[in-house]
């Protein structure tokens, strides 16, 4: 997922302790070794909302 400018958030439907997270040497972040978020600020789980900074 590409944000952009701007201020972006993605959602996902569980709580976040379900999902891993990495960061990749080109800068995004990986989720649950699938999905990956470039220029994303934010994302909403069923439980909280977070930056992504704050993951990894």
């Amino acid at each position: 997922m590409y944000g952009g400018d701007g201020t972006d958030t993605a959602v996902y439907l569980n709580n976040q302790s379900v999902y891993s997270f990495a960061r990749l040497s080109d800068g995004g972040v990986q989720i649950n070794g699938y999905d990956v978020l470039y220029d994303v600020e934010y994302i909403r789980f069923a439980d909280t909302t977070v930056t992504v900074d704050s993951l990894v």
